[in-house]
């Protein structure tokens, strides 16, 4: 086994490893006695220069502990093995100190009442080991870490290092102010002429200029004359005819003589035709349209017979005469108009309970589903009617009222409804009939309201009103159930009143007011910037009724002087009046409800002369026309007043208007025959079937459903329920 080390010795080496001293841990032995301490000065001096001899004291007097308390077992101190006298093979390092040496931790004997408390070194780890009650447990002589030194001086500088590699060029910093402009430099030499570039587009027409002073009259000019004459058969004309003779009354005695003839035309006879038909027997057809008395909707009547003179005629002529008819086919197209609902709903002239609040103010379609407001008599809330078997429905709860403002985005039909907490965005699910409040704006019994909502996608963009903020644009995404402010138009507490929205590509154009004045404004979608569009300076000068035509932007604005139509052009910003109908005076056009076919836009708008009638502004020249003059004289029909405007429905538009003082019913106007009549008398005589008071709960919404048109309306009997107005086709032979 070698020769047991001594107790100084196992101290020296495991103090001299703790704290690093290299002279004791290189080649140093054990041996069986305490000589080799003496004989080693450059360690104990190493360990002064260190200042290490308290710790080894400490140390020495902590072994000493631990073996009083721990090896006070009563046995030998000098028997190292398990008590019977013999020797297991350990070394007892010193007489003065239970301490014993092992070779490695497989060496220890067993941890029993023989060996409790005794101390053994075990060289293989450098560590003491004790052997205790629970067995076997390393002694752990590190002390607690000394202070730090001080810093060495700095060494001597090393060798350069090689260049590292280059490192990422950093964030570009904030550009510099402009330097002062140079000296203009010397003037080159002119280049060579190039080839003329391309014409560019026309400009805007500018205003028309001040017109010129009056020239001075000019001297009476000569009269021009016309002479006609009959023309023999011959040289000019086979068959004879007209000759026209044309010149200037050069002598001024109103004849035109042989000698002022400039110019000579002559209009021939054609040779005779053929007879009309071949034989009495030749088929003829003809085709005409019926009146709109016998078709309400229009039609053709074809007729067939022989040329053979039947009834008067005359045979042979080529003309199907009326006595000469014997089939008659006559296709006809008929509106039919039912009402759907008798749900109780009151008359528009007044409300049972005082409140204007049960009319059918609103309405949208879910395929062949209609959903509206309305009240049965005990039950104000959302209806609903299948067209499939006629049937109509209460769907949601009888507390909630002041339902409007309906739109359908997939199976949901989204509203405006207030209940005990105010006015707010709702819903309806369709698949299971369910109706919940969509978001709170304006929190408790507040009402934020939902000002002219428009479906954008599957986002809904409206007006609402927080007391913080007053009446700002909104914005509710249907997919996420989210609801946010777009913008703060006005801010602070003032009001933006964003209204009347129309939707070009990406944008959204509307009216709004800032500080002081109502204008044209623009949200972008794609990066959520709104943005003023016009300047007006008029505080009342508000943009109602906006519309979109390619990339123009159609709205009423007051300029100072009059209510007109005007227009915005967004590919260059640019905007300006499109038609003054009163041209002669400062009478406001009031140009209302658009309506978009095609190119040309129909409008409500006001002259001095007709009043309030239908008009048309073709954009592709810029002319405006009275599509029709349904009441005579300056008061005007008032065409969509109460119908909220004008619906388009293939090629016609529907819309209400009055021909009498007070009589408001449903007419249309087809825009390939330029034609314009009354569809229905829904309240007979002069009693209104639409409108009936003066005020805007009484204007009733015209909803297409596929090809038919839902609207509510009065008959005078049943007061105000739903119609639906149809097409119906009939073909009739004689």
């Amino acid at each position: 086994m070698g020769q047991t080390p001594t107790i100084t010795e196992i101290l020296v080496k495991t103090i001299s490893e703790l704290f690093g001293l290299t002279k004791v841990s290189t080649g140093f032995p054990f041996r069986n006695n305490d000589e080799n301490i003496k004989n080693e000065p450059a360690l104990l001096d190493s360990m002064r220069k260190d200042a290490t001899a308290p710790v080894l004291v400490l140390l020495m007097l902590i072994i000493a502990g631990l073996f009083v308390i721990l090896n006070n077992d009563g046995n030998d101190v000098n028997t190292p093995g398990d008590g019977d006298g013999t020797d297991d093979g350990n070394n007892q390092i010193s007489d003065d100190w239970d301490v014993y040496y092992v070779d490695s931790g497989d060496d220890l004997p067993a941890c029993g009442s023989a060996t409790l408390g005794r101390l053994y070194y075990v060289a293989s780890t450098a560590g003491f080991e004790t052997c205790t009650s629970a067995g076997w447990a390393f002694v752990n002589l590190t002390g607690p870490a000394g202070p730090a030194g001080a810093d060495g001086a700095d060494g001597a500088q090393g060798p350069a290092g090689p260049p590292g590699a280059d490192g990422a060029d950093g964030a570009q910093g904030p550009a510099g102010a402009d330097g002062s402009d140079g000296a203009d430099g010397t003037n080159g030499t002119n280049g060579t002429q190039g080839d003329p570039g391309v014409t560019g587009a026309d400009g805007d027409q500018g205003p028309p200029g001040v017109e010129g002073a009056d020239g001075m009259d000019g001297m009476n000019g000569m009269s021009a004359l016309a002479v006609t004459s009959t023309e023999p058969p011959g040289t000019n004309c086979a068959d004879g005819g007209l000759k026209i003779e044309v010149g200037l009354d050069g002598n001024g005695n109103g004849a035109l003589d042989s000698n002022e003839v400039s110019y000579t035309e002559y209009v021939c006879n054609g040779a005779d035709g053929a007879n009309g038909s071949a034989s009495p027997n030749t088929m003829l057809t003809s085709i005409s349209t019926p009146t709109l008395q016998a078709c309400s909707s229009g039609g053709r009547i074809i007729e067939q017979g022989l040329d053979n003179g039947d009834g008067g005629g005359t045979s042979q002529n080529g003309v199907l005469e009326p006595g000469e008819v014997d089939y008659t086919t006559t296709y006809c197209s008929n509106y039919q108009v039912t009402a759907l609902t008798d749900l109780n709903l009151p008359s528009p002239w007044y409300a049972t309970d005082g409140v204007d609040t049960d009319r059918v103010l609103s309405m949208a379609a879910i395929d062949d589903q209609i959903f509206f407001s309305g009240n049965n008599g005990s039950c104000s809330t959302i209806y609903a009617y299948e067209m499939s078997n006629l049937s109509a429905w209460p769907v949601g709860s009888c507390d909630l009222y002041m339902i409007e403002d309906f739109m359908a985005i997939g199976t949901r039909i989204y509203f405006e409804g207030r209940l005990s907490h105010g006015a707010e965005l709702w819903v309806h699910e369709t698949i299971n009939s369910s109706t919940w409040q969509v978001t709170d704006i304006c929190p408790g019994s507040c009402s934020s309201f939902v000002y002219e909502p428009i479906i954008f996608g599957t986002r809904i963009y409206f007006g609402a009103l927080t007391t913080s903020d007053g009446i700002e644009l909104w914005a509710h995404e249907t997919t996420n159930d989210s609801t946010w402010q777009v913008a703060d138009i006005n801010p602070g507490v003032g009001y933006g009143y964003p209204s009347d929205f129309a939707i070009m590509g990406t944008r959204l154009y509307f009216e709004a007011r800032d500080s002081s004045n109502y204008n044209l404004w623009a949200h972008e979608t794609t990066n959520n910037s709104t943005w003023k569009v016009t300047a007006f300076t008029y505080t009342y000068g508000h943009m109602n009724d906006i519309a979109v035509i390619g990339s123009s932007v159609y709205f009423r604005a007051y300029d100072g002087t009059s209510s007109e139509l005007w227009v915005y052009e967004s590919t260059n910003d640019s905007y300006w009046i499109a038609v003054d109908l009163n041209p002669t005076s400062t009478t406001n056009s009031n140009p209302k409800s658009f309506t978009v076919i095609g190119s040309r836009l129909y409008f409500q708008g006001s002259t001095t002369s007709a009043g309030s009638e239908m008009w048309a502004f073709e954009t592709t020249n810029n002319s405006a026309w009275m599509v029709a003059e349904i009441r005579s004289g300056s008061g005007g029909s008032g065409a969509g007043t109460y119908s909220n405007g004008f619906v388009e429905m293939g090629t016609r538009i529907y819309f209400s208007a009055s021909n009498g003082s007070w009589d408001y019913e449903l007419w249309v106007h087809d825009t390939s025959s330029d034609e314009t009549w009354q569809v229905a008398e829904i309240n007979s005589g002069s009693a209104t079937a639409f409108g009936g008071c003066y005020n805007w709960d009484c204007i009733q919404p015209l909803l297409v459903v596929n090809d038919r048109l839902v609207f509510a309306a009065d008959n005078g009997v049943n007061g105000n329920e739903l119609y639906m107005m149809e097409i119906e086709q009939t073909i009739t032979y004689n």
